[in-house]
């Protein structure tokens, strides 16, 4: 089992670049009173998430103009480290024109069902954190022992700045 050895929380300015250079987060709704998760491709548009889903359906419908939770993370292997952002905030479906949608359809790219819907969520809370496994012996698929190496937190990348190179 991998143990957290160092945690620490991020500004929203932080949550925010993080996200800015991610693009793969997931949607965290309710669908017949049972959470739900759906993994999706995003832009960020200032502190709104922009993503397209198929305009009919269940989950368009489930997520329409509901609070919903964003989340999007990342974690490095080679320095056991990551972190997570966890957004909330009410999913909005944009008309074609507005400015937001058409900034997301470009930015987005092609999308395999023409009759796709943006979603915008204005993320009104914002929370990430920053994480540190600790040292630990565990067996591979093979059943050969490996230890992760322990890593002097000072000597870590910030992870802020390493999202920028």
């Amino acid at each position: 089992m991998n143990e957290i050895a160092e945690r620490a929380d991020f500004t929203r300015g932080d949550c925010l670049r993080l996200l800015g250079d991610n693009g793969l987060g997931r949607v965290v709704f309710t669908s017949a009173a049972m959470p739900a998760v759906l993994p999706i491709s995003y832009v960020l548009d200032g502190a709104d998430a922009l993503f397209r889903l198929p305009r009919a359906g269940s989950l368009t419908a489930a997520i329409r103009n509901s609070v919903v939770g964003f989340q999007a993370d990342d974690f490095d292997p080679s320095t056991q480290t990551g972190w997570s952002v966890l957004g909330v905030g009410q999913a909005v479906e944009l008309a074609d024109d507005d400015r937001r949608a058409v900034l997301a359809a470009d930015r987005l790219g092609p999308y395999p069902d023409a009759g796709a819907s943006i979603f915008a969520v204005p993320l009104w809370q914002l929370t990430g954190q920053w994480v540190r496994l600790a040292a630990t012996n565990r067996s591979n698929a093979a059943g050969v022992t490996m230890v992760s190496a322990g890593v002097d937190a000072a000597s870590m990348p910030d992870p802020i700045e390493r999202s920028h190179s």
